[in-house]
């Protein structure tokens, strides 16, 4: 089981690497197109960070709420985007609602793309990786610090002091690594990425937009392709001392739901632990009365 696990990464490098090296920067007739989505933006949004989240209907219906109503309950000076793959028409009315009801600072944008040629894997590595090609069009709109996290973490406690300190730092970027980890995709967590809109942050996101773009287009969706792609251009910014960084380890990621944690970030079977369930669950029941599986 070992061996084939660590084939598999062997050949995932590979297979990007090459990939890398004979993709068309530009396609004329994209295999899979992103176009430009569509937006619900307030007048202004005034913030010391942005959270971010992407997420398909089956995985907003499950976690949006708790998501949400976590980062509302527990910090009072950051906004949230939430991005929607293919969602049903009364999710975007129930994040109508939830920003008339409360008058938290929320935007949000969703899309619609046929992947019906895909398998279920493929659309998962789809929705992954498409998800920082939005972020990047996020944080450049805002311009703000900005936190990009999977939609089933959830913000126990205020996180804004450990976000001052990255400003003092200058920090450009920050993310859950594991560098003492083999293969490329497994160096990082990809669900926690931070970037401040410095030059070194924007061009750092930029290159790895137009990268997943490049992939996406072609219909190139090898295993893990965002962890990838976003420890290759770490790698190459990093060598030239091109980026300020900084590990988010815990408290800021918390991955065994303490409650010392600030994001509880739950992997594969953690989220069926009964410690997250409670306070997913407690978290689903604030905000509006209603959450989106009711509407």
């Amino acid at each position: 089981m070992k061996i084939n696990k660590h084939i598999r990464k062997i050949w995932g490098k590979a297979c990007y690497r090459w990939m890398d090296l004979t993709l068309p920067n530009n396609t004329a007739t994209p295999i899979i197109r992103l176009e430009n989505p569509a937006t619900n933006y307030p007048d202004d949004v005034r913030s010391s960070l942005l959270f971010y989240t992407a997420a398909d209907s089956v995985y907003f219906h499950s976690y949006g709420a708790a998501f949400l109503n976590a980062i509302y309950t527990n910090t009072n000076q950051s906004a949230v985007h939430v991005h929607l793959f293919n969602p049903e028409k009364c999710q975007i009315d129930w994040l109508s609602d939830f920003r008339r009801h409360t008058r938290y600072p929320l935007s949000f944008s969703w899309e619609h793309v046929d992947l019906s040629e895909l398998d279920s894997e493929k659309k998962g590595r789809f929705y992954y990786a498409t998800r920082f090609y939005r972020f990047h069009e996020i944080v450049r709109k805002f311009n703000l610090p900005s936190m990009c996290l999977d939609i089933d973490a959830l913000l126990i406690r205020d996180i804004d002091v450990q976000m001052s300190g990255f400003e003092k730092k200058n920090i450009d970027v920050a993310f859950y690594e594991r560098f003492d980890k083999r293969g490329d995709n497994t160096k990082l967590l990809a669900g926690t990425l931070y970037v401040r809109p410095t030059s070194s942050g924007l061009s750092f996101l930029s290159d790895v937009s137009n990268q997943i773009r490049r992939f996406i287009e072609n219909k190139v969706l090898i295993e893990k392709i965002d962890q990838i792609i976003l420890y290759d251009f770490f790698k190459r910014y990093a060598k030239h001392g091109k980026l300020k960084f900084s590990g988010l380890k815990y408290p800021i990621i918390d991955l065994n739901f303490t409650e010392d944690g600030i994001i509880w970030y739950p992997k594969g079977n953690s989220k069926n632990h009964s410690v997250y369930l409670r306070k997913k669950d407690e978290m689903s029941s604030k905000g509006i009365p209603t959450s989106p599986a009711d509407y």
